[in-house]
């Protein structure tokens, strides 16, 4: 049964492909662990970090996207300063999110504080937009 998918958009600062994403079964954690080994990045994750996982790969820079399918969620981590990679990906991919009946997310602003949570599509696109990290400003 496919419950989801976990996405994940790299810093290219860290890591060369284009994009991760793999289909879950069960639990999204299997997703963000399986990104952790293929990159080497060496974290291990418990059960109870179900939730610190995407905020961790979110504060390394890189842009994570949890869907939920049988709810029809999709989470978005948003990273301090999103790259250019990110951004085209994003603006190739994003309409195939505006149609979940719950969209939201969480916005790093600054690595030591807690997280924003942002709500609803609009104000998700606007988030992004100001998180573009400088210098990539007049890409589309």
């Amino acid at each position: 049964m496919n419950r989801g998918s976990v996405i994940i958009i790299p810093n290219e600062d860290k890591i060369q492909d284009d994009y991760f994403q793999v289909d879950i079964d069960m639990n999204h954690l299997d997703g963000f662990q399986e990104f952790s080994d293929k990159y080497n990045l060496g974290y291990n994750f418990n059960l109870d970090e179900y939730q610190e996982a995407p905020l961790k790969f979110a504060k390394d820079g890189h842009f994570v996207i949890k869907t939920i399918k049988d709810l029809d969620v999709a989470i978005f981590y948003i990273p301090e300063a999103v790259t250019k990679r990110q951004l085209d990906w994003l603006n190739d991919n994003i309409e195939q999110f505006r149609f979940f009946q719950k969209i939201g997310g969480f916005v790093i602003n600054n690595n030591d504080l807690e997280p924003e949570r942002i709500h609803g599509f609009y104000n998700l696109t606007n988030k992004i937009k100001e998180h573009i990290k400088e210098g990539e400003r007049n890409v589309r």
